[in-house]
């Protein structure tokens, strides 16, 4: 069974426990793993409201995704499964039944991202949902306001460690 959640639910806490241990299972960086205050930040303050959809199995929830909407787009966000439960395909389930509620809603697109690295195994399990093949994503960045980007930066740059204001420095370089 699929559950399809247009607001923070009763299964909501299921999405938390599954997100954060498929985080912890696959090694992610820190970075990936966001805790329930942001999910729920991002819940509350994003227009439209991003969707919750849950597998269950045997009574219990067993995968999950957070998909974020823009007019036309469905973009897979957040989202784990159990690794137990993964010989019934519980994702496959989940995004099938995403698909069919986004189809209807009048969604043109659902975005599902790559993966990791290149070619890695989470780009070939995506790719299975794109019969007619890669469509190429690119993201764009352009400053209007120097002097206003300068000062939140420069905030930014005071209050978080120097690893991460370094990256933003590299990625200033390339933007400009």
């Amino acid at each position: 069974q699929t559950i399809v959640e247009e607001v923070i639910g009763p299964t909501f806490e299921a999405f938390l426990r599954i997100y954060h241990d498929t985080m912890t299972r696959v090694s992610a960086e820190a970075a990936y793993d966001f805790g329930g205050a942001y999910v729920e930040t991002l819940a509350e303050r994003l227009v439209p409201k991003p969707l919750f959809v849950y597998a269950t199995y045997r009574g219990r929830v067993v995968s999950c995704e957070m998909a974020l909407r823009s007019r036309r787009i469905i973009y897979s966000y957040l989202g784990g499964t159990e690794a137990d439960a993964f010989p019934v395909r519980p994702n496959n389930a989940l995004k099938d039944a995403l698909i069919g509620w986004a189809h209807a809603a009048g969604y043109e697109w659902y975005l599902l991202g790559g993966g990791m690295r290149p070619g890695d195994s989470i780009f070939h399990y995506k790719r299975t949902f794109a019969p007619r093949g890669v469509v190429d994503f690119e993201i764009g960045r352009r400053v209007y306001d120097r002097h206003l980007y300068e000062e939140i930066v420069s905030r930014w740059r005071t209050a978080e460690p120097a690893s991460e204001a370094e990256e933003v420095e590299a990625d200033d370089r390339t933007a400009s």
